[in-house]
């Protein structure tokens, strides 16, 4: 194994586990609690269950540091969400998981600076590389293409939040019913759910440092900006969790 020290006594190697292992648990523990969202409906948003199945596959077949700004931002945003749960008359455990998921997001992007600067193809590539791990990624091809998905799911919310919106309103003219239908809160959670991924593939795409850095900035720029967007209409009671709150 490598002995070049990157901190304190721990190795380069040692180092290189301890994220390799960090992805297999985020892996599982992700797909459970995904599964768990999508069967606790009344209980937990399905739709962001499905959001961390697809964070629990790209842990599992994703092995560059970039992975831990998606994993902040998602930690970030449920931190977010049940924060304004527990404050705005939720049960008390909702605040008590905004706040364990608030130190939780700090504790990962420690981890993102502590393994942002491992040499992953030089180490494997030097022959201390361990027969049983899986070899490193190309980390540019990795970031080429969360940069394209990012941008991909962040614009799309551009043209799918107009057309729901469109046809929201024919349906209630032509029903005449008053109330937002079901299936319409679920849609807009999902577009939801879709930006905050947007802005974590973005994030790590452009901590990476890729080729196509404007686009990556672009994808950052349209999911911050539709984050906010959501987070304005909460804060003026139209829509989501302090929608009737005073």
């Amino acid at each position: 194994m490598s002995t070049t020290t990157v901190q304190g006594s721990t190795t380069e190697m040692e180092l290189v586990l301890e994220m390799y292992k960090n992805f297999r648990s985020w892996a599982i523990v992700s797909l459970v609690l995904g599964g768990v969202s999508l069967v606790a409906r009344e209980t937990f948003d399905p739709v962001w269950g499905i959001v961390l199945i697809v964070i629990a596959v790209l842990s599992w077949k994703t092995r560059i540091p970039g992975m831990f700004a998606v994993y902040a931002v998602i930690m970030a945003w449920a931190a977010f969400l049940n924060l304004i749960a527990g404050l705005s008359g939720g049960a008390w455990w909702w605040l008590g998981l905004g706040l364990m998921q608030v130190f939780w997001t700090v504790a990962i992007v420690m981890q993102y600076r502590k393994y942002r600067r491992l040499h992953l193809q030089r180490l494997h590539q030097s022959g201390n590389w361990p027969a049983d791990l899986a070899a490193p990624q190309d980390e540019k091809l990795i970031s080429s293409r969360f940069t394209i998905a990012g941008a991909i799911l962040a614009g799309a919310n551009f043209v799918l939040l107009p057309g729901l919106c469109i046809g929201t309103v024919v349906f209630e003219i032509q029903t005449q019913v008053t109330e937002t239908p079901a299936i319409t809160i679920a849609l807009l959670s999902g577009l939801m759910n879709l930006t905050v991924l947007a802005l974590g593939l973005s994030c790590a795409a452009l901590l990476a440092k890729p080729e196509q850095k404007g686009l990556a900035i672009s994808g950052v720029a349209m999911s911050g900006l539709q984050l906010i967007t959501w987070i304005g209409l909460w804060v003026l009671g139209t829509w989501g969790p302090l929608a009737g709150t005073t």
